[in-house]
Formats: structure tokens, sequence, C-alpha cells
């Protein structure tokens, strides 16, 4: 699960392109994989895409500098990116979360967290 989350872009717009940079952020709701229990974890991404009016495909998140951006397509006069701000935030999602650096873990024999 997640909580409301955060967008702040700057939106420069030439002609039928769009360019939007700036930074995502939210907190969602991970299970710790040392001791299951689920922890708020805030993420941060960053938005740096580059797009232009025309049929097709979804917007993605490109690297680099001006020169160096691929183009995206989106259609008609919305630029929605839902999907692309989900993506962008979950690829910042830990691999292995845990709760922190004072997670007692889980004791196999008990299938409990462990008491300290």
């Amino acid at each position: 699960s997640a909580a409301p989350g955060a967008v702040r872009l700057e939106i420069t717009k030439r002609g039928d392109q769009v360019l939007l940079r700036g930074v995502a952020e939210a907190s969602l709701e991970l299970t710790c994989v040392r001791c299951l229990t689920e922890f708020p974890c805030p993420v941060s991404a960053e938005v740096d895409v580059l797009m232009r009016k025309g049929p097709g495909a979804k917007a993605t998140p490109v690297e680099g500098d001006l020169d160096d951006l691929g183009e995206e397509l989106y259609q008609g006069e919305e630029v929605v990116m839902d999907d692309l701000l989900r993506d962008l935030l979950l690829l910042e999602v830990p691999m292995n979360p845990s709760c922190g650096s004072k997670c007692p873990g889980w004791d196999g024999l008990t299938s409990r967290p462990v008491e300290e």
C-alpha cells in the first residue's frame, strides 16, 4: 500500500514537445525481509522525460542532457504520467527492505519475530 505522494515538475513546452523535469516522492508500506513486519519507506525518484505529440507509445524516463534525450510520444491534449511515475518510484524500492538497523530478525523455530 502507499500514502499520497508529491510530484514537483518543471514543465517546458515547445510546440508539440514537452520536457518534464523534477522529483516524484511517496511513502510506501513495505514488509521487512527480516522480521516480516510492515514499515513506512519513503522513496524519491528523479523525473527527466522529453515527449512529443503523436500516436502510440507511453512516456519513459531518459538519462543525460537535452542533446542525448530520446523522444517519447503522447496523445491528445493531456500528458498522463501515472504509469511513468509509478514505475520510476518502484525502481527506487529496496530489493531487500528492512525496517531498520535494530531489526530483531525472525526466529525460525517459533515463526515469530525475535524478542529482545
